[in-house]
């Protein structure tokens, strides 16, 4: 691999860093060094178990328990309980 192919793919990277990073909610300044950025790592917000769990599972998906207890308790959103054999089987509506 040359040395311009190199330079290439390390500016790439660099740029692949920068658009993760923004992706975040986090400004990368212009002319921000790799080093730079990784300070900024800090900075991106953490998600909750709530909003993962939400993300994962949209209006209109399924998520099936042992418990009847209504998952919008415990992670949010607004579910409604379908007539299931076994499993407890809830429908995000909201």
């Amino acid at each position: 691999m040359s040395i311009s192919d190199q330079i290439e793919r390390l500016a790439t990277a660099k740029a692949n860093i920068a658009a993760a990073i923004e992706s975040k909610g986090v400004d990368v300044p212009e002319g921000a060094s790799i080093s730079d950025m990784a300070a900024l790592v800090v900075k991106i917000p953490v998600f909750t178990e709530e909003e993962v769990f939400l993300a994962a599972h949209p209006v209109g998906s399924y998520f099936k328990t042992a418990s009847k207890g209504d998952p919008g308790e415990i992670y949010g959103g607004r579910w409604e309980l379908d007539p299931s054999l076994g499993a407890f089987r809830w429908r995000r509506i909201e």
